[in-house]
């Protein structure tokens, strides 16, 4: 797999149980639990959940009926002006309807992973779990892709004061994949895969 400097994006990707990160060979794409970076809006929603298998979970998209702000899909400004619809999981519990999250581990906090169409094909993925899970995630992303291209060590500002902060970053013809730790003020580690051309 061909390699290159990314820029600013965060990306990272974490293995579920039964679900593995993985990319194929060559300059094909990255992906995560199932859903790579290139497909089409319409296939991604045949998927399944990629999580425990629940009957009331869903996937859903900015812009569909009867979803609402509880499920964490309103896209933001400049993914509006980018034209990209924000999809990701939900259930409903009553008049609520909520995101629901992908569990790495049976002992960890699910994550709430957001899928980004843009033209109708998937151009981003991606999600913040606890600094804690850097090394699993780091070392998932290595036998994934290889060791990355390019590490860069700098500094942020947080709630605790400056902290050093690292950032892992992965390229192919196809893509990038990031990993910053921690990404910003809520200490917390991001993730994103995106494919060349999409907007972090």
């Amino acid at each position: 797999m061909g390699h290159a400097l990314t820029g600013a994006a965060i990306v990272l990707a974490l293995s579920t149980a039964g679900a593995a990160l993985a990319a194929p060979a060559g300059a094909g794409p990255f992906a995560f639990t199932g859903a790579r970076l290139g497909m089409s809006l319409q296939a991604w929603r045949s998927l399944p959940f990629p999580g425990k298998a629940s009957p009331g979970v869903r996937a859903a998209c900015s812009g569909d009926p009867g979803i609402g702000r509880n499920a964490g899909l309103e896209p933001t400004a400049a993914q509006r002006k980018a034209g990209e619809v924000v999809c990701g999981y939900i259930a409903r519990y009553g008049r609520y309807v909520l995101a629901q999250g992908i569990r790495p581990a049976a002992k960890r906090k699910p994550v709430v992973v957001h899928y980004l169409f843009t033209g109708g094909r998937l151009t981003g993925i991606r999600y913040r779990t606890s600094r804690d899970a850097f090394d699993k995630v780091a070392g998932r992303l290595k036998a994934a892709y290889g060791p990355p291209d390019a590490v860069l060590r700098d500094q942020v500002q947080t709630e605790l004061g400056k902290l050093d902060r690292v950032r892992m970053s992965w390229a192919a013809p196809s893509g990038s994949a990031v990993l910053t730790d921690p990404a910003d003020a809520r200490l917390d580690l991001v993730v994103e895969l995106s494919s060349r051309g999409a907007k972090g």
